[in-house]
């Protein structure tokens, strides 16, 4: 898939490396997947759910249902079996992204300008967290406004981020979603 995400692609599949470039890894691995379904791969998160390992996949599309939802489960899980990319066990789980909607590509932060971000960045000098309106993203930057002031933070950093939505804007992005966008072209446009 063409795009920026949040790390450089690594060399291997093991769980040695840093859990975050396995998950842009496993992102680009279902990816086509997800999108020959007919759906969206919106994040891919590593969490613990009940003491065990779990791996999330958010995806987002017209079929919302339990029935959608699985029937894409049983097409992602043996592509993850027959590459054997993950070690150990774990569970999957493919859910709908929810309210708090993850932010994984750099494609996110163009298509969902205007709305509220919160933003973790991952340990390093000055302030971690953020929270405000999403301006957008260019050159590997995303703005944030917080108080009328304008925060840059380097995408390369973003630990994690997320839609800061209330129900009624949860609601509306349910039924008018912003259309998705292509950063090469967005980069032309400019």
């Amino acid at each position: 898939m063409a795009g920026s995400f949040f790390c450089p692609p690594p060399k291997t599949w093991t769980m040695s490396y840093d859990l975050k470039l396995q998950q842009q890894e496993l992102f680009e691995l279902l990816d086509p997947t997800v999108v020959a379904a007919g759906w969206e791969l919106v994040a891919v998160e590593w969490s613990t759910v009940l003491g065990r390992r779990t791996l999330r996949i958010s995806v987002d599309g017209k079929d919302m249902t339990p029935n959608g939802l699985g029937a894409l489960s049983r097409q992602i899980n043996p592509l993850l079996d027959v590459e054997d990319v993950i070690e150990g066990a774990y569970d999957l789980e493919v859910s709908s992204p929810g309210i708090d909607r993850p932010m994984q590509k750099a494609e996110d932060f163009l298509r969902f300008r205007g709305f509220n971000v919160k933003v973790s960045l991952e340990p390093g000098e000055g302030r971690r967290r953020f929270k405000g309106e999403l301006k957008g993203y260019a050159d590997g930057v995303v703005t944030v406004a917080i108080d009328g002031v304008d925060h840059t933070l380097e995408f390369d950093r973003i630990e994690r981020a997320n839609l800061v939505l209330d129900l009624d804007e949860y609601q509306k992005l349910g039924e008018d979603p912003p259309p998705r966008v292509n950063l090469q072209e967005a980069s032309r446009a400019e």
